[in-house]
């Protein structure tokens, strides 16, 4: 099936501590839920309400926009979903997950749009440990319980302005693009993200609007919305080498160690250089990797605008739990969106 698939879905995930029942009372529960969303005695929204999917529990069902092949692996998904027009209801379907039905929803309209976004974390938040604009923030994240976080986020959007949020993001904010002012890029209302409720929140602002705080996998997120403006290309060919955070420093997996073979490995690039070789045909030159300003992995955004295409970016860079290097090229020419407008593509595919 060609194109991409907003969907709404509702799952019974056999996986989880509370599904205490085999495939086939499964199906049973699954299938009265599908009868009684086709004779209308209940709403979409109010089945949902049954899933036990937590992920998508928490965000009425909602799958967002997704290429076909992205359930390339499932084929009975594309099989059940094939015949659905906007709005209809599948049969339950298994998969190694659960059992699940879908709603088809029609593609959104073709809308770009931007953000700046505030980020108070929490423990049980964990997602935050990978973006943190540093260790010692995130260990002052995780004191924090939900409710502290969340009484704090809403002291900060009773404060907050469209003219002084880019202060409080500077002061608050614990997500690492707060040295960008929180800028989170500019996005597509069709582009594929696996945090659809949060976009769908920033498109239901008006121009210097700004969201409630919304719960999620880094924390309580304030968004303001912003204009959308043309943003430089990049495109990287990028190695990483991974470290695990959690390892003593005399490790050979620590950050420390890994931090020093990226610089070795940096420094192999340059002597190549140096004799005459091509940079484009360094060794272990990783896969190409292009993106909008804004958009980029993270913390690589200020690393690639000091060097030119051609050129390998100075030092090595944290991004995640990876130290990154890599050779700056011209970016290719964008995808077209299907509804005509340009498909801004990301290294990310989702706001983290």
């Amino acid at each position: 099936m060609p194109g991409l698939v907003p969907l709404s879905v509702l799952d019974w995930n056999l996986g989880v501590p509370t599904a205490r029942r085999g495939i086939e009372e499964a199906y049973q529960v699954a299938d009265r839920i599908v009868s009684e969303l086709k004779s209308k005695n209940v709403s979409f929204g109010e089945a949902q309400r049954k899933s036990e999917d937590p992920l998508t529990r928490a965000r009425s069902g909602r799958l967002g926009v997704f290429p076909a092949s992205e359930f390339s692996m499932w084929p009975e998904v594309l099989d059940c979903l094939e015949p659905l027009s906007p709005g209809e209801i599948s049969t339950a379907i298994a998969t190694p997950f659960g059992i699940h039905v879908f709603r088809r929803d029609a593609l959104p309209p073709a809308e770009t749009f931007s953000a700046m976004r505030l980020v108070v974390g929490y423990d049980g938040a964990e997602f935050l440990r990978h973006v943190a604009r540093s260790p010692g923030i995130f260990d002052k994240a995780r004191k924090r319980t939900r409710t502290e976080a969340k009484a704090l986020a809403e002291e900060l959007r009773a404060r907050a302005s469209p003219e002084n949020f880019r202060d409080l993001v500077a002061q608050y904010s614990e997500h690492r693009d707060a040295a960008n002012g929180g800028d989170i890029g500019v996005w597509s209302s069709r582009e594929p993200s696996i945090f659809p409720r949060l976009l769908d929140s920033i498109l239901a602002l008006p121009l210097g609007g700004l969201s409630e705080p919304l719960d999620s996998e880094l924390g309580f997120q304030i968004f303001l919305r912003t204009e959308p403006s043309t943003r430089t290309r990049f495109a990287l060919r990028a190695r990483r080498l991974a470290f695990d955070p959690d390892a003593d420093e005399t490790e050979p997996e620590s950050s420390s160690a890994i931090l020093r073979m990226a610089e070795g490995a940096l420094a192999g690039w340059r002597a190549l250089l140096a004799e005459g070789m091509p940079a484009a045909q360094l060794p272990d030159l990783g896969e190409l990797e292009t993106w909008t300003l804004g958009r980029g992995p993270d913390g690589v955004d200020e690393a690639i605008q000091r060097v030119s295409p051609g050129q390998l970016i100075l030092a090595p860079v944290r991004s995640d739990y990876t130290y990154l290097i890599g050779l700056r090229v011209e970016p290719q020419a964008p995808d077209e969106d299907p509804a005509g407008s340009e498909w801004l593509p990301s290294t990310k595919g989702a706001m983290p």
